[in-house]
């Protein structure tokens, strides 16, 4: 082989090195570590200059490209991609050329052409640049500069896409200490651009003069700023900001509240948000109403390292104390103050509270503060282990409904209850306690105090048929300590019951190619005593009684321990199971309860005061993810009257969503001396899409049973991805005390990362 004279020698190299390079920029991808490297890697330039200081000599004292380069961070790693790099000499320039790509710490440089300006430490992206940052924001830009590090830089004809797909475009932009950029004639939105509407303006957008991102501080201040909506200017303001959409939470005004009340007047509310610390918050709300003065709310939340706890308040001095009668509200000061909290003692251990007190039983609700028609202030200590189960709380009632009768609710200090599962079999079954304990008193009425302790034990026997055996055994007694079950007279009543049964149940399981069925009959006989001292004792936790699917097979069917279902009774149902392989499922079931000896302790309309009880059924079926319905039935055996019914179907296809309830419920009774009281009402509410963005909105509630409304609603919404509103006009035709009926028009909106409001009105209350 022939040896190449000198000239044709760098030739050869030079042709050598170009093989070699076009074979590494078609690997793509080169990661190398960043030692005392520059912002563009190391050994690609090793090798290109080596092929250049063989292949022209003349300029290899220029060639030192290593020396030369920025440094950057150590042990940062850099890629490089590219179809072509060139070095310039002359001008001390390294350029890039076709498919550019650059990654650094976090940072992604994409672009037609970068050159790297190796005095200034700049690069220069052209033709398609994109600039993707660490913390999700993606920029483009027709023409766009950066420093070798990438902290600041320079963009023309720009555009900034958010982590959360808000928008930025403007004429120009800079970036500036690493964590600021600065916008000029700018629009931010946070609305997509439509593929079939290009040019089209977003619903809604901001102008600005200036516009800058302060990522440290995660806010977007807006100069000289005009909000438009639907092409529209609307509102003008010098100055405003906002925290960008990174941001949870940051102190600053939230969006305010605009109200209209006959009662109360015009109220105008603007919350403040306090960040006091990452685990801390204050939010101070003053509202001004024109018919009652000026009220002040708080709500202080802190978060510790084992829980959290808040505090909220609100008062006012009433500007017109009479609007509201001189029994029910007829007061100067009104006010309200509720704690809460929650905290891990250990790995087992819990302790919290819920406290809530006020000037008087109306104030929340006529000022819009709290929907609660019953309010529960209580304490509690809770344990939960493997086996057991330890619950211990305190609690104080207030009825919001009833007012003037004086103190009807009890006090309760405490009730504990304990429930405990031993690990090792008794007799190859299964043995568990239960205690409970409860002691509360009134200001007027019977005070009591109850201590129970229940045992059961369980076992299960499975024969080479598949049926299934359970004999269970169990044995209860009660200790109660009543005082003024009359004027004065004091009582010490105790109790004891055992029961026996056996629960039988014989699944059939059949399997299809379409999915699976199961047929169990199921039957159950419990022997036990009559229940003893009910007339001595104050029946508190046992006042309501339902009878329907969930409660046939129970052992004792009352709600609480004040009353123990006595004598002996049979409960017999079938089930029906059924799964399809395309996740529809459904289940189904028939039963009846009778009694079998002893006394029936249960009232009239409860279903069971007769030997043999109403009939059971229940129906749950979901053939698919756009239709369900569930419905629970109790009939009457020999007239066959449907005595309770409870139906619920719902329907959602392609945006259109409805849902409609009937109920037909006759008085839950547990003595039959209690007052008869039935209810039938229907429920309806649905969402009927118009068009892709709007939607019509409907509500409707009706008292079958009493022949009248009582509450019902029609509205228009308008839905996309930064944008939401409502219409609605609401009627509520039973409010409780001193809140009269009032029909009302209710506006929501919301603007994607601004936040939202809610406006209403009831001044077209009439009777």
């Amino acid at each position: 082989m022939r040896r190449p004279r000198t000239g044709e020698f760098q030739d050869w190299i030079y042709r050598k090195c170009m093989v070699m390079w076009k074979a590494c920029s078609r690997l793509r991808n080169f990661a190398l570590p960043a030692a005392r490297l520059s912002a563009l890697p190391a050994a690609l330039f090793m090798m290109f200059a080596i092929c250049l200081i063989a292949s022209a000599p003349t300029r290899a004292q220029n060639a030192n490209l290593l020396n030369n380069l920025p440094g950057v961070e150590n042990g940062v790693p850099m890629l490089v991609q590219a179809d072509e790099m060139f070095y310039d000499y002359e001008n001390d320039e390294i350029t890039a050329l076709g498919s550019v790509e650059i990654y650094y710490n976090n940072f992604a440089l994409f672009a037609d052409k970068v050159v790297y300006d190796q005095g200034e430490d700049r690069m220069t992206a052209e033709g398609n640049a994109k600039l993707t940052e660490p913390d999700g924001n993606v920029i483009f830009a027709e023409f766009l500069v950066v420093t070798g590090d990438f902290r600041e830089g320079f963009a023309r004809s720009i555009s900034v896409l958010t982590p959360d797909n808000a928008r930025v475009v403007a004429a120009s932009a800079e970036r500036v200490e690493g964590n600021i950029l600065v916008f000029n004639k700018a629009i931010y939105t946070a609305c997509e651009i439509r593929a079939e509407d290009p040019d089209g303006s977003p619903i809604w957008q901001i102008n600005a003069v200036r516009v800058v991102h302060n990522q440290e501080e995660q806010i977007i201040e807006f100069e000289d700023a005009t909000f438009e909506f639907l092409g529209v200017p609307i509102a003008y303001f010098p100055y405003f900001f906002h925290p960008d959409p990174s941001v949870k939470r940051k102190s600053g005004f939230l969006v305010p509240a605009i109200d209209y009340s006959s009662d109360l007047g015009a109220s105008f509310e603007l919350p403040y948000f306090w960040a006091i610390a990452p685990n801390a918050d204050l939010t101070l709300t003053p509202r001004v109403l024109t018919e009652q003065g000026f009220m002040m709310q708080a709500e202080f939340r802190h978060r510790v390292e084992n829980g959290t706890y808040t505090i909220e308040g609100a008062g006012l001095r009433q500007a017109n104390p009479g609007q509201f009668g001189a029994t029910l509200g007829n007061r100067d000061w009104r006010g309200m103050v509720r704690t809460t909290g929650e905290f891990d003692l250990g790995d087992q251990w819990q302790f919290g509270w819920d406290g809530t007190a006020f000037s008087e039983d109306t104030f929340m609700n006529v000022y819009d503060l709290d929907g609660r028609s019953q309010v529960t202030s209580q304490a509690h200590l809770t344990g939960l282990g493997e086996r057991n189960h330890f619950d211990m709380r305190v609690m104080h009632f207030d009825d919001l409904v009833i007012v003037g009768e004086g103190p009807r609710l009890p006090l309760v200090h405490p009730v504990v209850d304990y429930n405990l599962v031993f690990a090792q079999p008794v007799m190859q079954g299964q043995l568990s306690m239960n205690f409970n304990m409860v002691s509360l008193t009134r200001d007027l009425g019977i005070d009591q105090t109850r201590l129970t302790g229940e045992m059961e034990w369980k076992r299960t026997f499975t024969d080479r048929l598949g049926q299934q055996f359970t004999p269970f055994f169990q044995a209860r007694g009660d200790a109660y300590f009543v005082n003024n079950v009359m004027p004065g007279v004091n009582n010490t009543v105790t109790r004891g019951m055992v029961a026996a049964g056996i629960e039988y149940n014989y699944p059939f399981i059949s399997v299809h190619d379409w999915g699976q069925q199961i047929i169990e009959p199921v039957a159950q006989i419990i022997v036990r005593p009559n229940e003893q001292n009910v007339a001595n004792i104050s029946n508190e936790d046992a006042v309501s009684l339902v009878f329907d699917d969930t409660t046939l097979f129970d052992t004792d069917k009352f709600s609480g321990f004040d009353r123990d279902e006595g004598g002996s009774r049979a409960n017999v149902g079938v089930r029906y199971t059924v799964q399809t392989n395309n996740g529809g499922h459904g289940s189904l079931l028939v039963g009846q309860s009778f009694h079998l000896g002893g006394t029936n302790p249960f009232g009239i309309n409860s279903g069971l005061m007769r030997d043999s009880s109403d009939i059971i059924g229940s129906l749950y079926f979901e053939p698919n993810s756009y239709f369900g319905i569930s419905s629970q039935i109790r009939v009457d055996p020999s007239s066959f009257q449907i005595n309770r019914h409870e139906l619920n179907t719902w329907l959602r296809y392609e945006g259109a969503s409805a849902a409609v309830t009937y109920m037909r419920v006759q008085n839950q009774t547990i003595a039959a001396a209690d007052p008869i009281v039935n209810r039938e009402e229907v429920t309806g509410n649905a969402r009927i899409p118009i068009s892709s963005e709007w939607a019509a909105l409907g509500g409707y509630r009706y008292d079958l049973a009493g022949n009248q409304n009582i509450s019902r609603s029609i509205g228009l919404g308008y839905y996309c991805d930064c944008f939401t509103a409502s219409l609605e006009f609401q009627e509520v035709f039973f409010r409780n005390q001193d809140i009269a009926p009032d029909r009302r028009i209710l506006f929501r909106f919301y603007f994607k990362s601004l936040g939202g409001s809610a406006t209403s009105t009831n001044s077209l209350t009439g009777q």
